[in-house]
This record gives C-alpha cells, structure tokens and sequence, in this order.
C-alpha cells in the first residue's frame, strides 16, 4: 500500500488521533483524581470510625461499568467477569449502606 492510500484511508476513518489521545488523557486524570479522593474519604472516615459502604458501592459500580465498557469494544471475557463481580459487590454494599442508613 502507498503512503497516498494510507493516508486516504486514515481520512476516511474520521478519527483524530490528537483528539482520541486528549480523550483518554482526561480520562486518566479524571480516574486519578476520583481514586486519590476516594482514598481520602477511608482515611477520613477510618479515623472517625464511619461507615464506608457508600464509599465502596461508588467504586465498584465505576469498575464494573469500566469492565463491562472494556468487554464490549474487545470481547475479552476476563472484563465480562471482573464486570459481574464488581456490579454484585456494588449491589452488596449498597444494600448494606441502606441498611445501616434506615436502621
């Protein structure tokens, strides 16, 4: 293939590889920053012995919906089944959160 119908063929596509790599970098400040605040909040909520399942419930669903998101685009069943088990470990959490809540 020629350099002409290689580059033809990336215009066809309609991605911009500057934008596609801008996306994933705010992606990864974006989870860098959830996860440091997340880690605060247990320590915070460790020393003044409160409850964290909402905490807990929180991250588990972003990691299943991570995974699940990771399984359609690549089909990869390992995601699929971090998926199901991160969204059955949210659930767990967040019932007990409402539990502990409503008691």
């Amino acid at each position: 293939m020629k350099k002409e119908e290689i580059l033809e063929k990336s215009r066809a596509e309609k991605k911009d590889e500057g934008v596609e790599f801008a996306l994933e970098k705010g992606r990864l400040y974006g989870i860098t920053g959830m996860t440091l605040l997340y880690l605060a909040l247990l320590v915070f909520n460790r020393i003044y012995e409160q409850n964290n399942s909402s905490l807990f419930a929180m991250y588990w669903t972003y990691l299943a919906f991570e995974m699940f998101g990771r399984y359609r685009v690549r089909k990869n069943k390992n995601s699929l089944a971090v998926g199901i088990v991160s969204i059955l470990m949210a659930a767990g959490f967040l019932v007990s959160h409402i539990i502990m809540v409503v008691r």
